[in-house]
């Protein structure tokens, strides 16, 4: 690796606090892996005393391998050896390692069980329910279960609302903010307590003629609302301890915890680790920095990488504001804006780009990729913007599949070949979609399958709990467990694992209400007008479902499963459908969830898949190809984040903003609270934190806009519509100049040339 003046300042930086900012491709993996390498083998540090903290799984493989071959090639072979032992970890992974070599002093067992998400969240949503019937039994002061039932009345969800689920649904998700605000920042239950202790319980009634009953109300709820969110979390703390279990975030708060309180652990790791290196700095919360600043302590020496243009991780609980405190603090503070990963026409844009939306507080990235070979006789622009009037994903889909096909077909893009630093001609595994969010990825994806264009979306997309395959699963198990779930049944009759007819089901129904039996019953003797075809098909059912039915409550939920998929060759009749082998994966992800849960009975498993559905969990499809497959990958910015592709497609640009539903918004640190009331009443912190928020917002997603621009090594192709979204608005707010002129082929004020083309579906 060569080195810049900077690289090389960092990587042998002495002692004390070096903070590295690191723009986009100035390779700070690989700073951070000789920065470890440098200790070890030229100041003779023990990789053991060494902390590195990384943002993801993969983040921390890549950084062992490269540090293993480091080693390898010194030849320090017991350094190398000790490597697997080393503190290499994410946050959550190293607060794992750190209450299981102190158990007894985080009071907890040595190897915690960590809850899954589906089981967390039914723990959770259990831990809601008796907290209210908890408090609401309680004998309190009058005022206070005043409060508490206008609370509960406040945001009922009553009507058409009510369908999607429990009417209480809004008032949970407000108590799950709360916590997971304050917890994400540091505050436990004491600290919770604390606050409410502190809170001034005021009354609708007791408030000044002078001050406004809308912000007296709604004071009265906030106390409520803090109060049943102390409950909450008190009901959900026990219920973890009856269990012997931890959820993730209980693995960063038990381990700051214990760090707090215990001076002797506290010293001891301060001690042991004599460096500590931290990457995605950006991307930090408060409750992690204080991790951090606890294990290295007044006089430890920190070194932190990360860039304030690429934090995007808000909805995680991420707070830039964590980044620059270290950056004021730090002893010295080195920038690295060299970007060896993007050809300088891409390098041009988005510094015209950021130079427009960012003004004199945009650090731009400087073009230090070295020579290209030459590509004489290519004509293909490598920055291109392709302008839609107005948002038409399968129109987009149908353009870009269509043109990535004719370049692969015709051998007509060339991309620069890392191994063998040449030119070769694009494959499908060479380009990128980037979206800001899933939302229409399907429509995406069904494009490029109608075209032949081979395609994956990375992290599989969204609605898995919703998929048809996963809900015969949960149908099986209700129908199996719950003799008078019809619905259950019925769909799972008409499912694939079954597949009767709607007329042999319009039978069994009309059989079982003749003779007045539930419908499963009625199935053990069907009536003799129904079709052979569907009666050999309902015989073969109910042989392998009775048998089933006999083992529920002596099985576990993943035996069931699998005996139901092996009787009925569920997943083989998937494979005969269009999208059977994405199906087939969904199955054989929800089967190795339930494996996992062993104890959980199959309906409250069942339940567990419904309450998901309920609240809207985001979980993606299982994955269909192997990593090396040659084909095109869909990413949200997120997971495209610390990845680079020769050729990047911007899509979806005019994607539709998600409103904002919860009526509450805190800041834990500053203990304050904003309510809408039902009416639309807002108050004074609501809407002053509302407006900070909506502004937090916006800064990200241009900031994810530039990391999805920066992730391009050859070609950028920009879809850009007219919308009112940040990414939409920025971009055109830059480009607006070459708006309307009948010329395809533009510069850029330096001279940069890019591609213009206005693109109309028709």
């Amino acid at each position: 690796m060569r080195l810049t003046p900077v690289q090389q300042r960092a990587i042998e930086f002495g002692e004390g606090r070096l903070v590295l900012v690191a723009g986009a491709g100035a390779g700070k993996t690989g700073v951070l892996t000789e920065r470890f390498v440098h200790l070890v083998s030229e100041r003779g540090v023990d990789p053991e005393r060494i902390l590195t903290i990384t943002f993801t799984r993969n983040a921390t493989a890549e950084m062992k391998a490269r540090i293993i071959r480091q080693l390898e090639w010194r030849g320090l072979h017991d350094a190398r050896h000790r490597i697997e032992s080393a503190y290499i970890h994410t946050v959550h992974a190293l607060c794992r390692r750190l209450l299981q070599e102190n158990p007894f002093e985080a009071g907890i067992e040595p190897d915690p069980t960590v809850l899954s998400a589906p089981a967390s969240h039914q723990l959770r949503t259990e831990a809601f329910h008796r907290a209210l019937d908890h408090l609401l039994s309680m004998q309190s002061q009058a005022a206070e279960q005043e409060a508490l039932h206008a609370l509960i009345a406040e945001y009922l969800m009553l009507g058409d609302t009510a369908v999607r689920g429990d009417p209480l649904q809004t008032l949970y998700r407000m108590v799950g903010y709360l916590v997971d605000e304050s917890r994400h920042q540091g505050l436990a239950l004491p600290e919770l307590l604390q606050w409410l202790s502190e809170e001034t319980f005021r009354s609708a009634g007791a408030s000044p003629a002078s001050e406004d009953r809308q912000e007296a109300h709604a004071q009265q709820l906030q106390h409520a609302l803090l109060r049943l969110s102390c409950e909450y979390l008190a009901q959900y703390q026990q219920l973890k301890e009856e269990q012997g279990t931890l959820d993730f975030d209980d693995l960063q708060l038990r381990a700051v915890q214990m760090l707090r309180s215990s001076a002797t652990v506290r010293h001891r790791y301060q001690q042991r680790f004599q460096y500590l290196l931290v990457d995605e700095a950006q991307d930090i919360d408060p409750l992690q920095a204080e991790l951090i600043e606890l294990l290295t302590g007044e006089q430890g020496n920190l070194m932190v990488v990360g860039d304030g243009q690429q934090s995007i991780y808000g909805f995680r609980f991420a707070d830039l504001r964590v980044f620059r405190n270290w950056q004021a603090k730090a002893s010295c503070t080195l920038e690295m804006h060299d970007n060896f990963r993007s050809r300088p026409e891409i390098l041009a844009f988005v510094r015209f780009i950021f130079a427009h939306l960012w003004g004199d507080a945009f650090l731009p990235p400087q073009h230090a990729r070295p020579s290209l070979p030459a590509d004489e006789g290519h004509e293909e622009p490598h920055v291109q913007v392709w302008r839609w009037a107005r948002r038409e994903p399968d129109a987009e889909a149908a353009l870009i599949a269509g043109t990535i096909r004719q370049w692969v077909a015709n051998s007509s893009l060339p991309v620069h070949d890392m191994e063998t630093n040449a030119l070769r001609p694009a494959r499908y595994g060479d380009f990128a979609l980037l979206f800001h969010q899933y939302t229409a990825v399907e429509r995406y994806e069904q494009q490029f399958q109608q075209i032949g264009v081979p395609c994956y979306v990375v992290g599989g997309g969204r609605g898995y709990y919703l998929r048809y395959e996963v809900r015969d699963l949960a149908n099986l198990l209700r129908a199996l467990t719950d003799l008078e779930d019809e619905v259950a049944l019925l769909s799972l009759l008409r499912s694939p694992m079954v597949g009767l007819s709607l007329d042999a089901l319009m039978l069994l129904v009309d059989e079982a209400q003749r003779w007045q039996l539930p419908l499963r019953l009625a199935l053990n003797d069907p009536p003799s007008d129904l079709p052979p075809e569907d009666t050999e098909r309902l015989m073969r059912f109910l042989g392998w479902f009775g048998s089933l039915e006999r083992e529920v409550g002596r099985r576990s939920v993943g035996w069931l499963l699998a005996r139901a998929l092996e009787a009925s060759a569920y997943e083989a009749r998937l494979l005969r459908l269009p999208d059977g082998k994405q199906q087939v994966a969904n199955v054989r992800k929800l089967l190795a969830l339930a494996i996992g849960q062993p104890a959980v009975h199959p309906q409250a498993f069942a339940a567990q898949l419904d309450a998901l559905v309920r609240a809207e969990q985001r979980e993606g499809n299982a994955p269909t190809f192997e990593e090396s497959a040659d084909v095109v990958r869909f990413y949200t910015v997120h997971g495209a984040k610390g990845l680079e592709f020769p050729v990047v497609f911007l899509a979806d640009t005019g994607y539709r903003e998600r409103a904002r539903d919860l009526p509450i918004y805190v800041e834990p640190l500053e203990r304050r609270m904003g309510l809408r009331l039902r009416n639309g009443y807002e108050t004074t912190t609501y809407r002053e934190l509302r407006d900070r928020h909506r502004q937090e917002e916006i800064a990200e997603a241009q900031r994810k806009l530039y990391v999805a621009l920066t992730r391009a090594r050859d070609y950028l192709i920009v879809n850009l519509t007219m919308a009112g979204n940040p990414w939409a608005r920025g971009l055109m707010g830059a480009l607006s100049r070459y708006l309307n002129q009948p010329r395809t082929r533009h510069h850029l004020p330096d001279g940069t040339p890019f591609l213009w083309k206005e693109v109309s579906s028709g």
